[in-house]
């Protein structure tokens, strides 16, 4: 039983992180970079037709499981999707899996951030 309280302590912590300056990009989360490329945006809108950089990390049982905002800027939309839970490191799980898109605006600037709930990590938490 120690043990056990001892892991979920582990998977739910929440380290302090340094943001080197102003006007930059950082991680939102601990894990493994899986993919870099471009993508159209997640919300499906036909009406923005832009092409976005897309960053995929994989967060693993070990990794800290708490998200942060990549970016300095306004969150202007919130879009949960249920769905399954097929582990994450496939690439249908970017389509099929629980999800939760943020649109974040800075000055003419747009951002989306996606998280993807996995197989063991099943429950997104806005």
């Amino acid at each position: 039983m120690i043990t056990l309280s001892a892991y979920i302590f582990y998977f739910f912590r929440d380290p302090l992180r340094v943001i080197p300056g102003e006007k930059v990009v950082v991680s939102p989360a601990d894990g493994l970079i899986t993919n870099i490329g471009i993508s159209k945006n997640p919300l499906n809108d036909k009406s923005d037709q832009n092409n976005y950089k897309k960053i995929s990390i994989f967060l693993s049982v070990f990794d800290v499981h708490v998200n942060r905002m990549p970016v300095d800027a306004k969150i202007s939309q919130i879009k949960y999707i249920p769905g399954k839970f097929i582990n994450a490191t496939l690439d249908k799980s970017s389509e099929e899996n629980e999800r939760n898109i943020i649109l974040a605006k800075n000055n003419n600037d747009k951002f989306y951030i996606v998280q993807i709930a996995g197989l063991i990590a099943r429950r997104i938490v806005s």
